[in-house]
């Protein structure tokens, strides 16, 4: 028993607080209907299905945290709900960081982990009221928000601290203001309703989309999550072509207060929809899905039900270029070879949110981004071994882009795919490229791993307004690496007052150039900002739903 709820607890620990694993999920509240003694020992595989990969499906959680775990997961038991009318917390996690030089967000949710000291605190209870569940999860934050160097150019009448490029066409400041930063928020809470053919909700989760481990196009951990409303099938349609998936989504996301001092626009209704195909019989182990994303402008903040058709006609009644949407669409795939304990994996898309547009200069017709990876676990019947992976994602068009004036329309209807001043999709931002590298051991009781990264940020800003004074010198390029280690508190003490207690630690050390292409003025100085810095995360997760254990 206690071996089974060690493994169990590292799991949700490392798959949710560890963010450079892959990043941060929703915590998933079926882990709190899930008995000790049903949970098992997976094979020797770190894989799992796409239909599960590609978004918070929450009988798929324990596939969900092998995806950015240490270890290689427990098999889906699926999500062993209550009995009616019974309460149960959630587990309570504990994350605190430090950045030296700059700030670092990798898929870090409501967390802004800025320069200087940063933490959060998550907690609450799930329950079940005949088909209906309910799970209730806040989060509060802390961030020191120390101060570093930001580009002096920005927007005429533009916040301190806007992103100064694509002419403050994109809501992702640099700096949160110039103090400490505290917020509270709805965090992964749910309410959903089984109707055995579809399930329908209401959710203020992160998503995240897609088979990347580390770099979603669509939807990622970055940001906090936005309130939608939800309907999937229960279950794969089953035809003559193949199995079928799908979900609509549709919700509201919101500018933040650094972008622009405009009330009646702080608001876009935000759309997607995804279809996933198999066909095990003839093609065991491939899944392709097909997934799109749209924002529009929502005049005030109403929601109504009327609002729907807009998601999928746009505003064609309105010649104003303000009122244009923002589509983005991606094709995914996934082929995964258990007996190997292999796996490889995709997504290309196109739309003018993955890139950095200014538009009547920037050509989005190039927008082609993608996103390649591949994992190889070795274990032995004890599930330790050894396991390597690797990712790499660009949208960036690496050419230089077409030169003219921009169109002069209200920029403040175009804050691109963000919310609340973070991104929605790959924490590196529109425009970057970049490159990961993993080496994990794999231990039922003790993991461990090394990493390596290096990104390229925001190529399309660089080319069109730095690359003719600077040449392929004033690139933003940053390098990282780290290690990371997870495992169980073993504290007799605090099992029996409150729970089993699991630990995970991350550190590593940045090396960037030409951050936000600060110091870069048109090649009348080439002494490029250079810096070194150190950072570390740590997270504790208390599990109550075993309080009292022996």
């Amino acid at each position: 028993m206690r071996a089974s709820r060690t493994r169990f607890l590292l799991l949700h620990l490392v798959g949710i607080a560890v963010g450079s694993g892959g990043g941060a999920h929703a915590v998933d509240a079926s882990s709190a209907f899930q008995s000790a003694d049903t949970i098992v020992r997976a094979p020797a595989r770190d894989i799992c299905d796409l239909a599960g990969r590609l978004g918070s499906e929450r009988a798929g959680a324990d596939c969900l945290r092998r995806r950015t775990s240490l270890l290689p997961g427990l098999d889906d038991v699926g999500p062993d709900r209550l009995d009616a009318w019974t309460v149960a917390p959630l587990p309570t996690t504990i994350r605190g960081g430090w950045r030296g030089a700059y700030p670092i967000d990798r898929n870090d949710g409501a967390l802004w982990a800025g320069r200087g000291t940063s933490a959060s605190l998550t907690a609450g209870i799930a329950t079940r009221l005949g088909p209906v569940t309910l799970a209730v999860s806040p989060v509060v934050t802390f961030a020191r928000n120390r101060s570093f160097p930001i580009p002096d150019a920005r927007a005429p009448e533009g916040p301190w601290g806007a992103y100064p490029w694509a002419e403050a066409g994109l809501d992702w400041p640099l700096r949160p203001g110039g103090g400490s930063v505290q917020t509270l928020g709805a965090g992964d809470s749910w309410i959903e309703a089984d109707l055995d053919v579809v399930r329908v909700g209401v959710s203020t989760e992160r998503l995240w989309w897609g088979p990347a481990r580390r770099y979603p196009l669509l939807f990622s951990g970055t940001g906090p999550g936005f309130a939608h409303a939800y309907a999937t099938l229960a279950s794969p349609l089953q035809t003559v072509i193949g199995d079928l998936r799908g979900e609509l989504l549709w919700g509201r996301v919101t500018e933040s207060k650094y972008f622009d001092a405009r009330p009646d626009n702080d608001h876009r209704l935000l759309g997607a929809f995804r279809v996933i195909w198999s066909y095990p019989a003839v093609v065991p182990g491939l899944e392709l899905a097909w997934s799109v994303v749209r924002h529009e402008p929502l005049d005030g903040s109403e929601l109504g039900v009327s609002r729907l058709p807009q998601l999928f006609l746009g505003d064609p009644g309105s010649e104003d270029p303000s009122r244009r949407g923002l589509s983005m669409g991606t094709f995914a795939f996934r082929w995964g070879f258990p007996d190997e304990g292999a796996e490889v994996y995709g997504e290309i898309g196109r739309g003018s949110g993955f890139v950095n547009p200014v538009p009547g200069v920037s050509d989005t017709r190039l927008a082609l981004v993608y996103m390649l990876g591949l994992s190889k676990a070795s274990l032995d019947e004890n599930g330790s071994g050894w396991r390597f992976a690797g990712e790499l994602i660009r949208q960036s068009m690496e050419l230089p882009q077409p030169t003219g004036t921009p169109e002069r329309y209200d920029w403040g209807l175009r804050p691109g795919h963000t919310h609340r001043g973070a991104l929605l999709g790959a924490y590196i931002g529109p425009g970057s490229n970049a490159q990961y590298i993993v080496v994990d051991r794999l231990d039922p009781a003790r993991p461990f791993g090394f990493f390596a990264e290096r990104v390229r940020r925001d190529d399309d800003t660089y080319w069109r307004v730095h690359a003719p004074s600077y040449g392929f010198r004033g690139h933003d390029v940053e390098w990282t690496l780290g290690a990371r280690a997870g495992g169980w508190l073993d504290a007799p003490f605090l099992e029996r007052i409150t729970g089993p207690v699991a630990v995970s630690l991350e550190a590593g050390i940045s090396r960037r150039k030409n951050r936000n292409f600060v110091r870069l003025d048109g090649g009348r100085t080439w002494e490029f900002l250079r810096e070194w810095n150190p950072w570390a995360e740590f997270a504790a997760t208390i599990d109550l739903s075993w309080r009292g254990a022996s």
